[in-house]
């Protein structure tokens, strides 16, 4: 659509959007009736706003309160500007648009509004606040809701200082050879523990031998018989001698007395 047209038929068209709106059946200075009205100023805002005609429409509701209604004198179309200023603002901020100065002259619609009848009278409709005071606070808290979210700045973790070679290297280097040298140590002594221990087994466990008077006498583990001699030979009572004098658990008998 050509600019021109686009301009006449859709956005100047907003300034008879406001005035049909004053008229509304609904519309009352109550809030919650102005807040259901709300909806379709936002409605229209959302479907022909844009960066390039958002100066144009915040210029034409400013306009509205220029002029008086041509069919009653009611303060509605200035409640409906005032709005209208308000829901534009907002509109700006949640896309970050910038309402500039209107550059150009626009022609209003002469067949529903009427030129005020002074200065005096355009001034004063200009400074006076026609919306109500609750509903100024409602609008305020909605602009705050479109403000853009500050984004938090993430930390970032500090980095470790890697340790150099001079500082750390070599002397974790020693420590660990001398843990493990004196988990060495630890084994050795270990496995002499239990070499320790088995031979003191092996002591301890002696065969006790009885002779022939029924006495007890301990006796070491049998060992190979080493070879004697030609013609050497012992009798018995000599080797039982020989015996009893070598072992000290035994007693004199009366035998050897």
């Amino acid at each position: 659509m050509p600019q021109a047209l686009r301009v006449e038929h859709l956005e100047l068209i907003f300034i008879r959007f406001l005035h049909l709106l004053a008229h509304h059946p609904d519309f009352s200075t109550a809030h919650e009736d102005l807040v259901d009205i709300t909806k379709y100023v936002q409605f229209y805002l959302d479907l022909m706003a844009s960066q390039d005609n958002v100066s144009l429409l915040h210029h034409l509701a400013m306009k509205a309160k220029t002029v008086r209604d041509g069919e009653t004198h009611s303060e509605n179309l200035y409640i409906m500007a005032e709005l209208a200023q308000e829901l534009i603002k907002k509109k700006a901020q949640e896309k970050s648009w910038t309402i500039q100065t209107y550059p150009g002259k626009v022609r209003l619609p002469a067949d529903i509004l009427r030129p005020l009848p002074s200065s005096d009278a355009s001034k004063e409709i200009l400074k006076a606040t026609y919306l109500p005071e609750e509903t100024r606070v409602w609008l305020e808290e909605l602009a705050k809701s479109a403000l853009p979210k500050e984004k938090k700045e993430r930390k970032v973790p500090a980095k470790r200082k890697a340790t150099s070679k001079s500082e750390g290297g070599p002397k974790r280097r020693r420590k660990r050879a001398r843990s493990e040298a004196g988990d060495d140590e630890d084994d050795d002594r270990d496995d002499d523990d239990d070499v320790d221990g088995r031979s003191s087994e092996v002591e301890d466990d002696v065969d006790m031998d009885v002779d022939r008077n029924g006495r007890k006498r301990a006796t070491s583990s049998p060992k190979a018989p080493t070879p004697r001699p030609k013609g050497t030979r012992a009798s018995a009572r000599n080797k039982a001698k020989q015996r009893r004098d070598t072992s000290p658990l035994t007693e004199p008998t009366d035998e050897d007395e």
